[in-house]
């Protein structure tokens, strides 16, 4: 059974999750072949050797965790569910072994069996914050299960027998990955279950891509007697199958129906190989388009006739660009690495902004979602930076394309899901996200693998890949697109007056100040199937919450509340010699200035002088929590213009981390980084200066933000209408 989204990008990088202590002689050969197999990630001959010797040796415990394994990553789940049973009636199991059962249990949507496990694997791994979402999410699954009605999704006739995923809008067509039969023999078959590597294919024009009725088309079919399929040969000994054992480049669905569906239908839409040297003897996966019109795209470690791999044997995934017009010229890109995948590309329509995929060390799990910047599309591309804990877990996040440069749709097997890979939705601002991840629910998300969604510029139709129905097939679907907005006002308490220029801030966004829809309310557009909290607040004042939830809305809806806040004394210094309802502008003004912080030479820990300072600062955050912060930090100028760049945002991220360990919300606070620029004194790059001067250089400074402007550099007419309520 082939599963195409993990011969594309990451299984390859999956090593084995068994590491077996080997005797000095091995007395079982069919073990030891099993295992051969089996440590070089050929899943599906070592199943069948390791059937034979459980046959023999049922209680061999290592062959049944290499065989529950092996099915498990061909996704063979009623197989793993039956081995990972016997596996887990040891004595003594290990963690994963209650990991992978759980994940197999929900691949069959047995979601109660899958949260007794989940539950069990917490049991030995307390601190899984993934294991720890599904176990509690899993007792409410029933509402990723019920349809949305936004959605409604088709069968297309592009998919054969074999596997098509990972669509891309191309001109007027469309460009996928298929490992399809193309009438010649392959003589390479990838090892980990024994079917054709992938290339990338185009459909000239999408209005020849129809829906297709499934079900209706499979009774036609049983039906039509000029219908002679017959099933795709099949290596059926213990060796692995090579282009003499199989006449089809490999190993297909061998449903016989499936089959047949897919010969009929591969018939009806041209789909030729992509121009140019793209494709290659080994896998094509995910790709986008650069705005010259080059093609960014997955491939394993093979360039110019070279095949890599990495110090433990296995060829890893890199991204290579192939360049306008012809696609002929293929480059790499510079932060492939032979011991870590990358892959999975998705660009801004600018070209600027890469958000990809890669399991390079330091990330949160399996594979990450990192992003890359450059100035210009002429530019290099910039160090990939993490997209963090929200987007990533210690699961596996994939396919990332970007809708209209602000929405991230991703695929993840580490978020709370129906199994296996879900299509989850997240909102960015500055490549941050401003909420949770949203799981889009049935039908988009089954409970296999999901993943590769695109939508068209109206939002209102696009495709994606799901191996639901065996194989990875591309589905279309129709978006009923609406839109969910919230409106409030903020009243005083007593009179129901309202109070205006007053400040809103929402949840799961962070603490992000809202947009006023004019200076007596605010409203937001909202995300669907979403829990909000939002308070309010006003200078002078107390704060007021409350909750509200989009969850089972399906159209055009605005959110009416009411906030009501009661007047309280101020807590900024008044004029003493005027009445306590005057506002003294200088005396907030000194309030708001918290003094700079300096660090030692080339360092960037807080020291206890500025652990001072920066307990002023948090004081005053707390006591004001619709204040945000922004950090600037800089270096003096020895050492490289480089060098002090990135010292200078360690300092800044140094000075964050010390004020979110004492309470302060990470998203209340802004950093930027200078390195030496904009130096206090003469002391640039070969000038002697003393070690004092050098050190007045050394430093983070605070600006106080209220309303998205520094308060500081406003002048007083804006400061009174921000923080008075006359």
């Amino acid at each position: 059974m082939l599963k195409t989204i993990y011969i594309t990008l990451f299984a390859l990088l999956l090593l084995p999750a068994l590491v077996f202590s080997q005797p000095k002689k091995e007395s079982n050969s069919l073990v030891k072949a099993a295992r051969k197999e089996y440590m070089a990630l050929r899943y599906t001959p070592a199943t069948k050797l390791l059937e034979r010797e459980l046959k023999a040796h049922p209680e061999n415990l290592e062959a049944q965790e290499m065989i529950a394994d092996s099915y498990r990553n061909i996704k063979d789940y009623s197989k793993a569910d039956y081995w990972y049973t016997q596996l887990t009636q040891a004595p003594t199991i290990k963690p994963q072994w209650a990991l992978y059962y759980a994940e197999v249990l929900a691949n069959k949507q047995d979601y109660t069996g899958s949260e007794k496990w989940y539950q069990k694997y917490l049991e030995l791994v307390t601190t899984d914050n993934r294991a720890a979402a599904f176990a509690k999410v899993y007792p409410q699954v029933d509402g990723f299960l019920r349809n949305r009605k936004d959605w409604s999704i088709s069968y297309l006739n592009i998919n054969t027998a074999a596997s098509e995923y990972s669509p891309l809008y191309y001109k007027k067509g469309l460009i996928f990955a298929s490992n399809r039969k193309m009438g010649v023999l392959s003589k390479k078959v990838f090892g980990w279950d024994q079917t054709p590597f992938s290339d990338l294919y185009e459909v000239k024009n999408r209005q020849d891509i129809k829906a297709v009725n499934l079900d209706s088309l499979k009774t036609a079919l049983k039906k039509d007697t000029k219908i002679k399929g017959k099933r795709y040969k099949e290596n059926d000994d213990d060796t692995p199958p090579t282009a003499n054992d199989s006449q089809t480049q490999g190993n297909y669905n061998p449903k016989f129906l499936q089959d047949t569906i897919g010969d009929y239908l591969s018939a009806k839409v041209a789909a030729d190989p992509v121009m140019g040297n793209v494709n290659s003897p080994y896998h094509e996966g995910s790709a986008t388009l650069l705005p010259d019109g080059s093609l960014m795209f997955t491939r394993n470690n093979y360039f110019k006739g070279k095949y890599n791999e990495s110090k433990d044997g296995v060829n890893k995934l890199k991204i290579f660009t192939a360049k306008a017009p012809k696609w002929e010229i293929i480059e790499p890109f510079p932060y492939n690495n032979d011991q870590y995948s990358t892959g999975h590309p998705s660009l801004n329509k600018e070209g600027t902004i890469l958000i990809f995929a890669s399991d390079k060390p330091g990330g949160y799990g399996g594979t990450d979602l990192y992003y890359c910047k450059r100035a210009t599309t002429n530019s290099e591309w910039e160090t990939p930076v993490n997209m963090g804990p929200i987007i990533n877990t210690e699961g596996n996040e994939l396919f990332p394309t970007l809708y209209k440069d602000s929405t991230l749709y991703f695929s993840s097997t580490g978020h709370p899901g129906l199994g296996g890979l879900d299509v989850f939705q997240v909102a960015l601002s500055n490549l941050k996200p401003l909420h949770a991840p949203i799981n889009l629910g049935s039908p988009i998300n089954s409970s296999v693998d999901d993943f590769g969604l695109i939508r068209s510029e109206d939002g209102k139709h696009g495709f994606f890949s799901s191996n639901r129905n065996g194989n990875d097939d591309i589905y279309s679907f129709l978006h009923n697109d609406f839109e969910i907005k919230l409106h409030g006002t903020i009243v005083d308490a007593h009179t129901n007056e309202p109070i205006c220029y007053s400040t809103a801030l929402l949840k799961p966004y962070g603490l992000k100040d809202l947009e006023p829809d004019m200076p007596c309310s605010f409203g937001s557009l909202l995300q669907p199937e979403t829990d909000y909290h939002v308070t309010a607040t006003n200078y002078g004042y107390s704060t007021a919450v409350a909750n509200f939830s989009t969850r089972g809305i399906h159209k055009d809806t605005t959110i009416n509340i009411v906030l009501k806040i009661t007047g309280l004394k101020r807590p900024f210094d008044l004029d003493k010699e005027t009445s306590a309802s005057t506002f003294n502008c200088d005396s907030l003004k000194k309030t708001l200035t918290i003094d700079k912080i300096y660090y030692d030479l080339d360092k960037s820990f807080i020291r206890p002088d500025a652990q001072v300072q920066l307990a002023k600062l948090i004081k005053l955050l707390n006591e004001q929590p619709d204040l945000k912060l922004l950090i600037a930090s800089y270096c003096d100028s020895r050492e490289s213009k480089a060098y002090n760049m990135a010292l200078s945002l360690r300092r800044s991220q140094a000075a964050k981390d010390y004020l979110v360990a004492n309470g302060i919300d990470a998203a209340r606070i802004y950093t930027e980084h200078f390195g030496e620029n904009n130096l206090v004194n003469d002391c640039p790059d070969g000038v002697p200066c003393t070690e004092a001067e050098q050190q007045l250089n050394r430093r983070s400074e605070f600006s106080i933000i209220k309303s998205g402007k520094k308060v500081l550099s406003m002048d007083c007419k804006w400061i009174e209408r921000a923080f008075d309520n006359r």
